[in-house]
């Protein structure tokens, strides 16, 4: 399923999935991505030391860094794309309810209520 183009009756469906422990949602970010956000922030740090140190410190910098995103900064990215996703959700159900309520009011009076 496409997450980015969920409709919020699937959204919402897939929710109370989750709360009756039939089905658990989950989502992957390619590891090919996940490399290319390491090597940025990796990149963005000052300079490794000169010598035989680089290496190793390349090494634990980048282990820090991997660490930090996937224990740290992937739980985060994935909470606030439910709290969206729920926001925009109950945004739609409350259009739909809206307009239902709305057609239903200015709906003329029922035949069998006027004898």
């Amino acid at each position: 399923v496409d997450f980015r183009n969920i409709r919020s009756h699937q959204y919402f469906a897939c929710q109370r999935g989750e709360q009756q422990k039939h089905l658990t949602l989950s989502w992957r970010v390619p590891d090919a991505s996940l490399d290319q956000v390491i090597k940025s922030v990796v990149g963005m740090t000052r300079g490794p030391p000169t010598g035989a140190q680089a290496v190793a410190w390349a090494e634990h910098v980048t282990l820090a860094v991997a660490d930090g995103v996937k224990r740290l900064l992937m739980p985060a990215v994935h909470r606030e794309w439910r709290r969206l996703v729920k926001e925009r959700s109950e945004d739609e159900s409350y259009d739909v309810f809206r307009r239902n309520l709305s057609a239903k009011l200015m709906a003329p009076p029922s035949s069998m209520w006027l004898k």
